[in-house]
């Protein structure tokens, strides 16, 4: 597995994840971009994941809930696709 570098720059709302993957950038993108395979990576493995809504282009935004012994909601936008 490779390494993923996380970075955000002081005095803005955006945080930078970067990580190689061993898969072609079409893979890539459609496990980015596909609301059933986005919710079997994103998030911690231990909960149950279901989107409530996706859209994956600059300025779009998506909504998720997690579920274990708490509710847990989850609320963000693309700002970069």
């Amino acid at each position: 597995m490779n390494p993923t570098t996380v970075s955000a720059q002081p005095d803005t709302p955006f945080i930078d994840v970067v990580r190689e993957f061993e898969a072609t950038p079409a893979q890539v993108f459609r496990a980015s971009t596909d609301p059933e395979l986005v919710s079997r990576w994103l998030g911690p493995r231990e909960l149950e994941m279901r989107l409530t809504e996706y859209d994956a282009r600059t300025g779009g935004s998506y909504g998720s809930e997690s579920t274990d012994a708490a509710e847990h909601l989850t609320y963000r936008v693309v700002n970069d696709a």
